[in-house]
């Protein structure tokens, strides 16, 4: 198995405990999820690639991770948002200061989602 393979198995295990705790913490509440929503918020993206290392960008990584969880709550029940879905960041095309202008994105989508829940990656 090799490096990456191994990562994804671990990062599959900490998800499912990061989840399991929160449906009980939340079905202690109430029986329906409807009204709980999380926010996914892949690090990087667009022209921020963040480390790389034997050919793998971090942004790449934290949107494959932040996908599977993202899927992974959907079927729970959950109400769940990305702040991105590709590779891409949120600030404007002529942004002075890009990564100044994602990151105020973000946390005003952050902000806006009302979620009770936000997960960085």
């Amino acid at each position: 198995m090799n490096k990456l393979s191994f990562f994804i198995v671990e990062l599959t295990l900490l998800l499912s405990l990061l989840i399991i705790p929160l449906e009980r913490i939340i079905a202690k509440e109430t029986s329906s999820l409807i009204n709980y929503s999380v926010v996914i918020d892949p690090g990087h993206g667009g022209k921020d690639n963040g480390c790389t290392s034997s050919n793998i960008c971090e942004d790449s990584l934290n949107l494959a991770i932040s996908l599977l969880l993202y899927e992974e709550l959907i079927s729970k029940g959950f109400i769940t948002y990305l702040t991105r879905d590709g590779d891409y960041d949120l600030a404007s095309e002529n942004a002075k200061n890009r990564k100044r202008e994602d990151m105020k994105a973000r946390v005003e989508l952050i902000d806006n989602s009302e979620a009770v829940m936000f997960i960085s990656v």
